[in-house]
């Protein structure tokens, strides 16, 4: 049984209004941080910083690696460099705060599917960092 034509005509006009309204509503939030980002993995800084290409320095929200100097830096900075420069990352950026005080993305980053955040833990390279208030809860990835 075919719908009366005004059914017709109120579902066209209803989809032509909402095939223009999505491009107003997304130019509304461009000034906001996106959820996730995908981009090329551009320079890694050290073992839980990251630089990629459209997104810019990334920080590895929930984890901490040791600093330059420190035992157990060149092997997280060296793992993280073989598996992630130059490849193409997801990063589910932080809602709760997805930027730290230096400016940096706040957010777990995947490869392929692997939570490397959680990679780094799992491999000793990296501790839990508590830095209230996020939406990631890194003991579940231990």
């Amino acid at each position: 049984m075919k719908a009366p034509k005004h059914w017709r005509r109120s579902l066209i006009a209803y989809v032509a209004a909402l095939t223009l309204s999505v491009p107003w509503y997304l130019a509304q939030r461009a000034d906001r941080v996106q959820p996730s980002v995908s981009g090329r993995v551009m320079e890694v800084i050290d073992g839980d910083t990251i630089e990629v290409s459209g997104l810019g320095t990334v920080r590895f929200v929930g984890i901490n690696t040791p600093e330059k100097g420190q035992p157990g830096y060149q092997e997280a900075l060296d793992f993280l460099s073989k598996i992630c420069l130059g490849k193409v990352v997801l990063v589910d950026i932080d809602d709760r705060s997805p930027r730290d005080t230096y400016g940096r993305t706040l957010g777990v980053v995947y490869l392929n599917g692997t939570n490397v955040n959680a990679e780094l833990l799992r491999r000793g390279l990296a501790q839990v960092l508590y830095l209230p208030p996020s939406e990631f809860d890194p003991s579940s990835w231990e």
